[in-house]
C-alpha cells in the first residue's frame, strides 16, 4: 500500500475500513536516559525521560498499532482535563479520547525525536 506521509496515521486505514476502537496496555513510565537517547533527545545521560506506551485496537479489538516513544522530561508538560464526572467508567476507569492529554514543549530548543 502506498500512501503520503502527512496527516493522521489513521487516517489511511480509516479510509479502508479499519475503525480506531480503543487501547489496552497503555502506560507512561519514567525511565533515565540511555547513552544512545542521550545522544538523540540532546540530554544529559541518566537524564529524565518519558516513555509512552501504547496498543490500539480496532474496532473489533484486534491489534492494529504499537507505539513507542521516548521524549526529554525536561521539555514537556502534559495538562489534562475531566470533562465531566459522567465520563468516569463504572469500574472507576477514565475514558478518554486523545484530545484530553497534549504533550506541549515548555522550552529550550531540542528535537521533537520518538524513538522507536
Amino acid at each position: 500500500m502506498e500512501a503520503p506521509l502527512e496527516g493522521s496515521l489513521f487516517e489511511v486505514p480509516a479510509e479502508h475500513g479499519v475503525r480506531v476502537g480503543g487501547s489496552r496496555n497503555s502506560y507512561i513510565d519514567a525511565p533515565a536516559a540511555t547513552a544512545t537517547q542521550s545522544e538523540l533527545l540532546q540530554v544529559l545521560v541518566g537524564g529524565p525521560l518519558f516513555f509512552f506506551y501504547r496498543e490500539m485496537l480496532d474496532d473489533a479489538g484486534r491489534l492494529i498499532y504499537v507505539g513507542r516513544r521516548h521524549i526529554a522530561a525536561a521539555r514537556r508538560r502534559f495538562n489534562y482535563d475531566i470533562a465531566s464526572l459522567s465520563a468516569v467508567h463504572p469500574a472507576g476507569q477514565y475514558v478518554h479520547d486523545d484530545t484530553c492529554c497534549v504533550a506541549r514543549r515548555i522550552g529550550g530548543e531540542g528535537p521533537a525525536l520518538w524513538l522507536g
